[in-house]
């Protein structure tokens, strides 16, 4: 059974019944976490998906492709993040995740660090299986 946190926490999931019990079905590239402040619109995460970068594409295949469309295609890729994700990067399950799909007010690709990653100057580590964002106390 899935409690109230966790299905705030994933809005765009799907559910499965299996005896009368709704339980969630989370892809093995999505990740659970926890929100630094509900109430705060810009620091608020909605989903998290793991990627794994994909180098030969970058380096390989956008140089040929960029001298046969004079240099257009760079510029495009560059503002269609969509089209970034579908050519630079492959959903990926955690243990092979070299980067982490943030989607919030906007959508960011961010590099994930030993301690988790940078969210909007918030850093999350992975506790417990999920991210928890890492709070400090000012004395």
């Amino acid at each position: 059974m899935v409690d109230d946190d966790t299905l705030a926490n994933t809005p765009d999931q799907t559910f499965k019944e299996k005896n009368g019990i709704q339980s969630l079905v989370l892809d093995q590239s999505e990740a659970m976490f926890t929100n630094y402040d509900e109430k705060e619109e810009s620091t608020c995460i909605k989903q998290l998906i793991y990627l794994k970068f994909r180098p030969l594409m970058l380096y390989a295949v956008l140089p040929i492709l960029s001298l046969l469309t004079l240099f257009i295609l760079p510029l495009i890729i560059y503002w269609k993040k969509n089209w970034q994700l579908e050519l630079f990067y492959k959903k990926a399950s955690k243990d092979e995740a070299t980067h982490m799909l943030v989607i919030g007010q906007t959508t960011e690709i961010k590099k994930i660090h030993s301690y988790g990653f940078e969210y909007r100057f918030i850093k999350y580590e992975f506790i417990q299986n999920k991210f928890v964002p890492v709070l400090f106390d000012a004395v």
